[in-house]
């Protein structure tokens, strides 16, 4: 009594019948005295099915875990100062085998300021060794880029390591600008205004700004200019604004030659007349410090001689 036994090529496209070699191992049969019928094709025989009732496969996981989810997700913007980074993986992670926690966590997980490179600390909260939650030390800075790196030190329970991520995000931006300093020009000709930030015209984040956008406030003092307006904007360079810019050039105009006694100083026209990029307004009692106009030669009398020769 014989049985005739295939055995059969496991191939990677599950599903679709496929051929394997005819070659056949002859083996006694204890249940029949006739051989497995088999169909040859070409010399190829079809496989028997097989009855895997009581057999146990055991599949191995080579397969590396991932991040299913991040938030902040990467490449945000506008992200709250105050925010924590949450982290899902696909699977249980561990580090050396050993549960991940605030004692490896850096061995693991490295928090930066991208704008400087500077480190930054953070508690590790693990809820099940697939969630994490990194708690940074303290607020972000506004405005700025975060990067949170993931080290392939991370690994799986059959020691499959993550292959290493970079997730980054930019902080929000809530501070409104202000003007951080002024000054003068020994000619009277123009001021230099110097702002916290870039600004522009536009609540967008465009569009360059213009005289209207300013007020000045001029007090003679009894002095012999009585006025002063303002006239034209430069960049600090000398050239048309075009938004954007941090640091500016006023052009005054004076009405006659000053004492050195007279007094001013600038603010913006309203609340909607100076923005950041992010939209945040200049306030109204963001004011300069008071800029007092250089002394002008000026002629106090005169008078023509008889001989008209002379004055």
């Amino acid at each position: 009594n014989w049985w005739l036994l295939i055995i059969p090529t496991i191939l990677a496209n599950i599903g679709e019948e496929q051929l394997v070699p005819s070659t056949a191992s002859i083996i006694p049969s204890e249940n029949t005295g006739q051989l497995w019928p088999t169909t040859l094709t070409s010399g190829y025989a079809l496989p028997p099915l097989l009855n895997l009732e009581g057999i146990t496969i055991e599949l191995v996981d080579a397969i590396s875990p991932i991040i299913e989810s991040v938030q902040p997700t990467n490449n945000a913007e506008g992200v709250s100062a105050n925010s924590n980074i949450i982290l899902t993986f696909s699977e249980q992670v561990f580090y050396d085998g050993n549960e991940i926690n605030n004692e490896n966590a850096l061995n693991c997980f490295r928090l930066e300021n991208a704008d400087t490179g500077q480190n930054l600390g953070f508690e590790l909260s693990n809820l099940d060794d697939i969630t994490f939650t990194i708690n940074p030390e303290d607020d972000f800075s506004e405005n700025t880029y975060i990067r949170l790196v993931i080290l392939s030190s991370i690994e799986d329970f059959n020691e499959n390591h993550f292959i290493s991520n970079t997730i980054t995000f930019r902080t929000e931006d809530i501070t409104p600008p202000i003007i951080d300093n002024i000054s003068l020009s020994t000619t009277n000709e123009y001021i230099i205004i110097t702002f916290s930030e870039s600004v522009y015209s536009n609540n967008s984040g465009s569009g360059a700004l213009s005289l209207s956008d300013f007020s000045l406030n001029f007090d003679s003092n009894n002095g012999n200019c009585q006025d002063v307006i303002l006239v034209g904007l430069a960049n600090n360079y000398g050239a048309p604004l075009i938004g954007g810019e941090s640091i500016i050039q006023v052009l005054l105009q004076l009405e006659s030659a000053p004492s050195g006694v007279e007094t001013f100083f600038i603010n913006p026209q309203d609340s909607y007349s100076i923005f950041d990029l992010s939209g945040n307004s200049m306030s109204i009692n963001s004011l300069s410090s008071e800029l007092t106009l250089y002394a002008s030669a000026m002629i106090d009398t005169f008078f023509i001689s008889d001989s008209n020769e002379y004055v």
